[in-house]
């Protein structure tokens, strides 16, 4: 028996690899541009540093904290270029699925197309038997009829 390859695991380790390069790239150019850092990297690290603190919070039965101290601007690069680095990996693969399911549509739909054309054939070809048999069956009656006229 052969064990199975746990593909889906694979799949998610080289997820999981392409997106470090890509938090690497947002890293570097939150370094070099103000306005990358300021209002694109740094907003979702606070919300989501937020939100994590809040839920912490009362999944301990602490309650709602009354103020969430801010990340310090090198931890909210940090982890605001891994988020942005995550949300990139997940909009491909979110892409890739679709672009599957609309090829597999299609294919699907050519397939039904085919099936119909097929029985569209198969109806014309009933049909022009039908024809051809009700020829023959007058033929064969006038035939009947001939060789009974010539008896009397």
């Amino acid at each position: 028996m052969v064990a199975e390859f746990p593909v889906a695991k694979l799949l998610y380790l080289a997820v999981r690899q392409l997106g470090k390069p890509i938090a690497n790239f947002f890293k570097e150019r939150a370094k070099s541009s103000s306005f990358f850092r300021n209002y694109i990297c740094i907003p979702p690290a606070q919300l989501h540093h937020w939100y994590d603190t809040r839920l912490k919070m009362q999944a301990l039965g602490l309650g709602k904290p009354k103020a969430v101290t801010k990340l310090n601007p090198e931890q909210a690069v940090d982890t605001g270029a891994t988020i942005l680095g995550e949300a990139v990996i997940y909009l491909i693969a979110a892409a890739t699925i679709i672009a599957e399911y609309q090829r597999q549509s299609r294919r699907d739909s050519a397939k039904e197309e085919l099936a119909k054309q097929r029985v569209e054939d198969l109806v014309n070809s009933v049909h022009e038997l039908t024809m051809i048999a009700e020829t023959n069956a007058a033929q064969l009656r006038e035939l009947e009829r001939r060789i009974h006229a010539k008896k009397r």
